[in-house]
């Protein structure tokens, strides 16, 4: 397959406005009692399948820009690889029937891989639980304030470069501790967007210790894991989270966090990382 040719992004905020992104799709409006046709920017999602040197991994369905943020991001947040040197390569093809990104990884990485594959294979569909990965508790001293979180929400829509254009994105953001906007992806899934700021962040050397993530919608258990597992040790949403995911952060301690608003900020667990009053 032909490589497929990327538009540099921006070592921060994401992709340009980039055709991979979106299709035009002919609608019917209707607007007060205005029957028209249009044509709407509509966003794209095809399937993406991760190789590992040769091994196809997953399949996901996402917006098709910042691959190799994404395969990056994946590789780390689900534990496939510890640290950036381990992944040797990462190129992107494209095909009639979706997107391939190959990812190389070292040796060691690859074999643990195929012993995971290999457990969850015998254990089969209803013993997974056996074998999920061991997820040490968060130790971080950072300490944030409803301010931060509050600076960080109020600069992410403009960061939001494809969501502005197709209003259907969802983001992640990495803010410091005073609320500074780091890094910031965006895709059709919230999962996908995380994965993508982590890689980004991964290669841009940004520590997650000293970060928070911000999100554009809720949090499950699993995005809490993924925090946990590269040390961040905030993750704020913008819509209730889950009974699930707020045993989960309290067990892998992250400070979860959701509905930053005027004068409001609803802290789930961990709160002692919200240091003084919130108001």
């Amino acid at each position: 397959m032909p490589a497929l040719e990327m538009k540099a992004p921006d070592p921060a905020f994401g992709t340009e406005f980039a055709e991979e992104a979106f299709r035009l799709h002919k609608t019917r409006r209707l607007s007060n009692a205005v029957d028209t046709s249009v044509l709407e920017v509509i966003a794209e999602e095809v399937p993406v399948t991760l190789i590992y040197n040769d091994l196809a991994h997953a399949t996901f369905l996402m917006t098709p820009v910042d691959l190799v943020d994404f395969a990056r991001g994946f590789s780390l947040t689900d534990g496939i690889v510890h640290h950036a040197d381990e992944i040797a390569d990462i190129s992107v093809f494209i095909g009639q029937d979706g997107i391939e990104v190959r990812i190389f990884i070292a040796p060691l990485r690859f074999g643990a891989l195929q012993d995971h594959r290999h457990k969850l294979l015998s254990k089969g569909r209803h013993g997974l639980s056996g074998v999920r990965r061991v997820i040490r508790p968060v130790i971080s001293s950072a300490l944030f304030t409803e301010a931060a979180v509050a600076a960080a929400y109020a600069e992410l829509p403009k960061l939001q470069v494809l969501n502005m254009a197709l209003g259907s994105l969802q983001a992640t953001g990495l803010a410091s501790i005073n609320g500074e906007v780091k890094v910031v992806r965006e895709d059709v899934r919230r999962h996908n967007a995380f994965d993508k700021a982590a890689g980004i962040a991964m290669a841009e050397g940004v520590s997650f210790r000293e970060c928070f993530a911000i999100l554009t919608g809720t949090c499950s258990f699993d995005m809490v894991e993924k925090a946990a597992w590269i040390g961040l040790p905030m993750i704020v949403g913008q819509a209730a989270p889950s009974s699930l995911a707020i045993q989960t952060a309290q067990d892998l301690g992250v400070t979860l966090c959701a509905f930053s608003r005027s004068e409001r900020l609803s802290i789930y667990c961990h709160s002692e990382r919200i240091s003084g009053p919130i108001f």
